[in-house]
């Protein structure tokens, strides 16, 4: 019996550590885009202001700048804090391997215990 528990623990070990890598690798390429994003908007912010001070002049650049950053700054504080409700997400569908190896698990300790 233990053979099974030890074939059973070791495709669940190997279902884990795939489940891992892919989070892992996904998060690192989330990250490396997060970094151009940012790197594109400050781009876009120093053009912005750079237009601003050619037609307005530096002082109404700076705060027309300084008010659009506290605005949307704002914006994404509020939103992100809207609603006292919290919304129901459905269920997240599970590897359906790994419920399989949990189920069989189950199963044999309980039939394990039988005597």
């Amino acid at each position: 019996m233990s053979g099974v528990f030890g074939a059973l623990a070791s495709v669940a070990t190997a279902v884990a550590a795939q489940a891992t890598a892919r989070t892992l690798k996904k998060v690192a390429w989330t990250a490396l885009a997060a970094v151009f994003i940012l790197i594109g908007i400050t781009f876009a912010a120093a053009a912005g202001y750079d237009a601003l001070v050619i037609a307005l002049g530096p002082r109404t650049a700076k705060l027309i700048s300084a008010g659009v950053f506290v605005l949307v700054g704002l914006i994404i504080y509020v939103s992100a804090n809207y609603g006292g409700r919290t919304r129901r997400r459905p269920a997240e569908t599970g590897d359906a391997t790994t419920a399989a190896v949990a189920f069989a698990m189950g199963l044999l300790s309980g039939l394990g215990r039988r005597r």
